[in-house]
């Protein structure tokens, strides 16, 4: 009762959507209220495989998705889910949360690689005050450049990972 009167009371502000109104893991319930309101529903909780993206889909409770990319259990896995979210007719982003430039750079990889990922993805690098990369990612205009570097396109520096090093 109270996801849908905080729904309803954000209707006349134009909010382009709220993300996990509930236990996401509960889609059942998502999608009941997905039916009760007028605003564009998202999950991002619960989501931890292809095959609850899967379950989610079907459930018809939202109308996007926000893949954490660690809950998902890692590169392979988030590409699926968005593989998913497509055949589904679901917008798709990624987040990777209060993590190190590292994370990023697969989240932006992923990204690349995987066009159902069309909204705006999130992280928090840029809230990095030290990061572990030889050479910080390249920020403008609210976006983040896909680096071009072998693997994740991105160099460790050691020195400051062994810095970090418990023994």
């Amino acid at each position: 009762d109270e996801a849908r009167e905080l729904c309803q009371e954000l209707e006349p502000l134009a909010v382009a959507v709220v993300i996990d109104p509930l236990d996401a893991s509960n889609f059942e319930a998502t999608a009941r209220l997905r039916r009760q309101i007028n605003l564009p529903l998202a999950v991002s909780s619960g989501i931890d495989s292809p095959a609850a993206m899967l379950a989610l889909a079907r459930s018809g409770a939202v109308d996007q998705v926000v893949v954490d990319l660690f809950s998902m259990g890692g590169m392979l896995p988030a590409r699926l889910g968005g593989a998913v979210a497509e055949a589904a007719g679901l917008a798709a982003s990624l987040r990777v949360r209060g993590t190190l430039g590292i994370a990023t750079a697969a989240l932006l990889q992923v990204a690349a690689a995987t066009p159902s990922f069309s909204l705006a993805n999130d992280s928090d690098a840029h809230h990095l005050d030290e990061d572990l990369l030889v050479e910080p990612l390249e920020f403008a205009d609210g976006t983040i450049a896909v680096p071009t570097g072998p693997g994740l396109g991105v160099e460790v520096d050691k020195a400051r990972l062994e810095a970090y090093s418990i023994s």
